[in-house]
């Protein structure tokens, strides 16, 4: 009995795996064969792939910004005392933006001076006795004190933080009032206005195709100004300011940036809104052929405007399923 159990389960279980086998390649088929129109009511939109002359181009955004940046920062430690900064502020060259207190410094100002005149009288009196020996001392202990007072002197001129140039505050260091700052740390960053250039980014297609020293058009108010890469960093693109555009814009200000690099002939194009990705990534469409809906695998080229340039997959006055 446990036998005959056993043996009735097994081909219960053989029909089952199958059946659902079976229906699972009558699915399969199902999935991959054509739609036929004529088996049900199906609302579209198409659109006929064209074939046209088309120029290859990129248009981006992109920012003026300054290929100069002064940097500002406290050579010794010291309390800060004015600070007058924020990120955004127009600055002139000379203007004071940042100051620590030198109160304590300009007390041993006075005390290295008066050290100073002592040892000068003290090589005068070394000179008068004629002794050698005493003179090189007092000449010594003199050039000390000289040295010590410069020191102080240089520590006076670096308690002020001054822009040394016209531009734009790009960073500050936030720091209260009082509090104290280290020596040799930007304060302050200061992007110099008379220094402007273009800066955009490009993705890895587009890198390939342009070069330092190729020229691009610079669109402002739907005019067109032409300039050249100076400079290309990873994906980081640099350009001149045209010199039409000197003194109009300023820093962060936003640009179009666009280049034409070739002429494509004859390229086939299909609307953008008719491209989809299957679940492995790979683009597709979906054609109408004989009232039937047929989905191609196609290779994309030149993205332009609402179209793209389909490579392989499709052809001139083929019916493309957009909606």
């Amino acid at each position: 009995m446990k036998e005959s159990k056993r043996g009735l389960l097994g081909c219960i279980l053989f029909l089952i795996l199958i059946t659902f086998t079976s229906c699972g390649d009558i699915i399969a088929k199902q999935e991959k064969a054509p739609i036929l129109l004529a088996d049900r009511k199906i609302d579209f939109m198409t659109e006929v792939a064209i074939k046209k002359d088309i120029e290859d181009k990129f248009e981006v955004d992109g920012r003026v910004y300054s290929s100069k940046i002064q940097k500002l920062s406290f050579k010794k430690a010291g309390k800060l005392l004015y600070y007058d900064v924020y990120v955004g502020k127009e600055v002139k060259k000379g203007e004071l933006l940042a100051a620590i207190d030198i109160s304590e410094i300009e007390h041993k100002i006075k005390i290295s001076k008066l050290k100073v005149e002592q040892e000068e009288i003290k090589l005068v009196l070394a000179k008068r006795t004629g002794d050698q020996h005493k003179i090189k001392e007092a000449e010594i202990a003199l050039k000390i004190a000289n040295m010590e007072l410069k020191k102080l002197n240089q520590y006076l001129d670096n308690s002020t933080l001054v822009a040394e140039v016209d531009g734009i505050i790009s960073s500050v260091s936030k720091k209260d009032i009082g509090s104290i700052v280290n020596p040799n740390i930007t304060m302050i960053s200061i992007m110099d206005t008379n220094e402007l250039g273009v800066k955009f980014n490009l993705n890895k297609t587009q890198l390939e195709q342009i070069k330092v020293g190729d020229s691009i058009e610079i669109v402002i108010d739907d005019n067109d100004y032409k300039t050249e890469i100076v400079n290309i960093k990873k994906n980081q693109v640099i350009a001149e300011m045209p010199k039409e555009l000197e003194g109009r814009l300023k820093i962060a200000y936003k640009i179009k940036v666009k280049k034409s690099l070739k002429t494509i002939k004859d390229a086939i194009l299909v609307p953008k809104i008719a491209i989809y990705k299957d679940s492995t990534g790979a683009s597709k469409v979906q054609v109408l052929e004989d009232e039937k809906i047929i989905t191609k695998s196609v290779k994309l080229g030149v993205e332009l405007d609402d179209y793209f340039q389909i490579l392989e997959g499709v052809k001139e006055g083929q019916e493309i399923i957009v909606k």
